[in-house]
Order: structure tokens, then C-alpha cells, then sequence
């Protein structure tokens, strides 16, 4: 795996009704699918890490790019590791930060091991102030877009208009650092 690593979710579409982790998502192209979290390389687009959405981990082991799970069934496999959770009864309070600890255990699990800093590029569906300083305690740099409503967002910074000024350009973004951490 290179420097930069994107993580974001996706949909694998799916409407039947015998799928045990079938979610919906009206913002997907494809509403009803079984969502999972990817770790994949920025340069190249690949795929490292793909872990399913819902809470119970299944055993299963890889032999040359065939998934192999605990029953002996076997399916063909592009990926270096799947993992899948199933089944548990969501509650509230389990279900909180779900996202933030997606992020932290696959990019944990993809690096186990390896050295050097990297850079974790993630969408708005990940953003919190303590998941950066988490992934900085662990050694991952964090690049994402914030919204200014969320949880650790300092008062002090002034951002007040709602959408982007008439004179600032597409494309232009402005960057925040609190000042009581050292990069």
C-alpha cells in the first residue's frame, strides 16, 4: 500500500429479502445492498480491506483468492482481506460512532505491522475531532472535510456564512489546526 489511503463505505447491491445485512441508503445508486467499509490505496483505486456493515465477525480464511468461510462454501475473491459482521440487534447506544471505529479497526488491520506515517483520506460520513487525534496517537496523518455542527468543533474559528463566498473560487478550501497540537 502506498502513502495515501482513502477510506469510504459502498453498496453492493442486493434487494432480496434473504440477505441478513441488507441496509438502505437513499443517497447510493443502488438503494438496497449490503453496505461495507473499504480501505483502498488513493494512487490506484485498490482495494485492501473490505469489511461488512453489522456487528458479529465470521471466520473465514483465503487460499489464493478463494473465500473459504467456516461451512466450506467458497466464493471468488479480488481482496486481500474480508471480513464480515453479522446479525446483532442495534441499539442506540453501541451504534454510536460506528463509523469512527470502522475507520480506526481496518486501518489498524491493514497496517498491522508496517511502518512509516500515512495519510487517511475520508469523506463527511467520518468526521469528528477525536478520530483524528486518534489516528494521529496511532500514527495516521487525517484529511477530511468537516462539518462545522459536529461534535469538537472549536467556537473560535469563524465560519459563519453557510455556503462558499462569491469571491472565493471553486476548489478553494481553507485549513484549521488547533494550536495545542504539534504535527
Amino acid at each position: 500500500m502506498g502513502t495515501r489511503v482513502s477510506f469510504d463505505e459502498g453498496t453492493i447491491p442486493n434487494r432480496s429479502q434473504f440477505n441478513p445485512i441488507r441496509v438502505y441508503n437513499k443517497d447510493k445508486p443502488h438503494k438496497y445492498g449490503t453496505k461495507c467499509y473499504m480501505t483502498c490505496w488513493a494512487e490506484t483505486g485498490y482495494c485492501s480491506r473490505i469489511s461488512l456493515y453489522k456487528l458479529f465477525l465470521i471466520p473465514f480464511r483465503i487460499i489464493q483468492n478463494i473465500l473459504i468461510d467456516t461451512n466450506g462454501n467458497m466464493c471468488y475473491s479480488e481482496f486481500d482481506r474480508v471480513e464480515m459482521y453479522l446479525g446483532a440487534v442495534m441499539n442506540k447506544q453501541k451504534s454510536k460512532g460506528v463509523a469512527q471505529k470502522a475507520v480506526i479497526r481496518n486501518v489498524a488491520k491493514t497496517f498491522e505491522g508496517q511502518q512509516g506515517k500515512r495519510l487517511v483520506i475520508a469523506d463527511n460520513f467520518y468526521t469528528s475531532c477525536s478520530l483524528a487525534l486518534k489516528l494521529l496517537e496511532m500514527g495516521f496523518y487525517y484529511v477530511r472535510t468537516h462539518c462545522k455542527a459536529r461534535l469538537g468543533w472549536p467556537r473560535s474559528l469563524p465560519f459563519a456564512q453557510k455556503s462558499r463566498p462569491r469571491g472565493m473560487a471553486r476548489g478553494t478550501y481553507r485549513i484549521a489546526q488547533p494550536s495545542n497540537i504539534l504535527i
